[in-house]
């Protein structure tokens, strides 16, 4: 996509109309193929919340009339209300444009060939309060040794998926999704859920993007914006944009059937080539249909689950019974052969089942244990003989008391961590016990930095 230095701004009032002309080659007449014009815009606003509901700030957008319904949005303007930092962006003139990150480090975007590369990934495209472990989070618990920071080139193509990158004079603008997908991290986690842009918290604090989006509001919301459909534009843009999102992050797990073909050609060629069903799921997903497209989100799940951290879900559908069951419906209709789909309702059975024994066995430990004692978080501490039993049900925590505690004189929080550090700590001056159990039988998930504390 070339630079759009010399684009005029369509006012916004003004409903755009694309035509499209053709002219027919008869005898005599010789037919030119016109160089592409650069697409014209209109120019809006949206709503972000940053951090918090509390936080509002406008921002500008705008809207191409090549994709009419997909926002777009200023990089510099993106990053500073992500990070609360400035970026220097500046025009070579010749359709790239070198981005300085406030650590020093530089990186190119290529508007006329839609790319990005860099020799530092890591410092380009996270906060350096993260990086440079300043963010209070990366401090609880324990501090690691120092480790020696190795860069990594790295170099995208974003025309792959279509997705365009738009230069004018002094800025770089890109679809609001994607920067939510490229400028993301472990603790600040963007996200765009109708029409609004969302800067959350990390996963399982109250501003996420695991917790604020579902909700019935949100979930109504998206529901009514697109009863009559989605339009054909961001129906379009929406696949792409799950593609790149999909071959961008991947851990390529062994465990899906396609693991090997998505490896090699990405999400959309093992969608593609895997089977009926698979290209049955990508024209469900490229569907302008609401339901249709949910549909194929949920049956998604069939051939990339791997046991409970790549899965997906239909948003509104979480929340909303009767859309549920449309989807069900909508489904069964399809007729599909489901060969070499992953075991996902035979896991989830197996699991509440797994969950249910391991209750009851340590109902039954209860009744014989030495001493028992049921903690501040929920979790129970059973001593036998010379074992200790630590038992709880997922691996949360309450970042923002630790956050307290450590920085600003706050209490000691009593909850998890509290609970597993007090039961070491009497297992170790207890001479008698020799073996400490760490018992996750019924974990649900969590957060890695509690995992990472109890390794510990």
């Amino acid at each position: 996509m070339k630079s759009n230095s010399n684009i005029k701004p369509i006012s916004k009032f003004i409903a755009f109309v694309t035509a499209f002309t053709s002219i027919a080659a008869s005898s005599g007449l010789t037919a030119f193929a016109a160089e592409e014009a650069e697409p014209t815009f209109t120019e809006g606003t949206l709503t972000a919340l940053v951090n918090s509901v509390d936080n509002v700030a406008s921002i500008d957008c705008r809207y191409y009339s090549n994709m009419p319904n997909v926002p777009y949005m200023k990089l510099s303007e993106y990053y500073n209300l992500w990070t609360g930092q400035e970026l220097a962006i500046a025009n070579n003139n010749d359709g790239t444009y070198e981005v300085k990150v406030p650590a020093g480090v530089i990186g190119t975007y290529d508007t006329e060939n839609d790319t990005v590369s860099t020799d530092d990934a890591g410092y380009f495209f996270m906060p350096e309060d993260e990086l440079n472990a300043e963010n209070p989070y990366n401090n609880l618990y324990l501090r690691s040794p120092e480790v020696d920071y190795v860069a990594t080139a790295f170099d995208f193509d974003f025309s792959d998926y279509n997705i365009d990158i738009i230069g004018d004079e002094n800025e770089l603008w890109f679809p609001i999704a994607t920067l939510c997908d490229v400028y993301t991290s472990d603790l600040k986690i963007p996200f765009f859920v109708e029409d609004t842009l969302f800067f959350g918290n990390e996963l399982m604090s109250d501003f996420s993007i695991t917790n604020y989006p579902l909700s019935e509001e949100h979930a109504n919301g998206l529901i009514n914006q697109y009863a009559n459909g989605r339009p054909a534009d961001l129906a379009e843009f929406n696949y792409n944009e799950l593609c790149f999102a999909f071959d961008l992050n991947y851990g390529f797990p062994g465990r899906p059937y396609f693991t090997d073909l998505i490896k090699e050609k990405g999400l959309d060629g093992m969608l593609t080539e895997g089977n009926d069903t698979t290209r049955a799921i990508k024209e469900l997903l490229l569907s302008t249909d609401f339901v249709a497209y949910n549909c194929g989100f949920d049956l998604l799940n069939l051939y990339l689950w791997d046991g409970g951290h790549t899965q997906f879900a239909a948003l509104p559908a979480m929340v909303s019974e009767e859309l549920t069951l449309q989807i069900q419906q909508y489904a069964m209709s399809l007729g599909l052969s489901f060969e070499n789909a992953a075991d996902l309702y035979g896991d989830q059975m197996s699991m509440i089942t797994s969950q249910t024994a391991v209750k009851a066995a340590r109902e039954a430990m209860a009744q014989t244990a030495d001493s028992v004692e049921v903690l501040n978080s929920g979790s129970i501490y059973f001593v036998k003989d010379n074992t200790a039993v630590f038992t709880f049900d997922s691996f949360m925590t309450d970042f923002e008391a630790w956050v307290s505690y450590y920085n600003s004189d706050g209490e000691l929080p009593q909850e998890l961590v509290t609970d597993f550090y007090n039961c070491v700590l009497a297992a170790d001056e207890n001479p008698e016990i020799t073996n400490f159990v760490i018992d996750i039988g019924t974990n649900t998930g969590g957060a890695a930095i509690v995992a990472g504390y109890m390794m510990g």
